[in-house]
């Protein structure tokens, strides 16, 4: 009823004028839906581009935090350990350790440095490659980000041809 009689209180002219101010806001709201829509789109495309490069990647990725919680895992590493151990302390989830990994290089990343190295597996014997390397993010954080591959065949062929190589006669040897 109140608004009833404030509508009654103004004249046809203002009315029309409330409903053209009323019809660009919403005609503003509809372009701003549209933007932010396309926005929405962009980012997920492009979520999905990094999605498939990490997949792509033939090896195990993680990220862990400065207290070494696990931050990301991909599907490999998933698959690996047998759950996705988000929040849960990288030495736990990964080597079943109740403390921080004696090889642990984290202090280092966290410094800013990139650490490659390789180191043979207790769990599997494999070989493996790993690259850690910081990851900075917008609000200021670093996160530790690795990179681990299989090295197990190169490493195996490369015995294999030194062995040949000291087992072979010295004529073997001449050019």
């Amino acid at each position: 009823m109140w608004f009833e009689m404030k509508v009654a209180e103004k004249s046809v002219e203002q009315l029309e004028e409330e409903i053209s101010v009323l019809r660009q806001k919403i005609a503003g709201l509809e372009k701003e839906n549209i933007r932010n829509r396309r926005l929405v789109e962009a980012w997920r495309d492009l979520w999905a581009q990094y999605e498939a490069m990490i997949e792509a990647f033939d090896g195990l990725i993680y990220i862990c935090s400065p207290n070494y919680e696990v931050e990301f895992m991909n599907q490999r590493f998933i698959e690996r350990t047998g759950h996705y151990p988000l929040g849960q302390k990288c030495y736990q989830a990964l080597h079943s350790l109740d403390d921080i990994c004696p090889w642990c290089v984290n202090d280092r990343v966290f410094l800013g440095e990139k650490v490659t190295w390789e180191v043979l597996s207790p769990k599997d014997q494999h070989w493996y490659r790993v690259i850690n390397t910081p990851i900075r993010h917008a609000d200021g954080s670093i996160s530790k980000m690795a990179l681990i591959q299989d090295i197990t065949e190169l490493k195996q062929a490369k015995e294999r041809r030194q062995r040949k190589t000291s087992l072979a006669a010295p004529w073997d040897l001449a050019p």
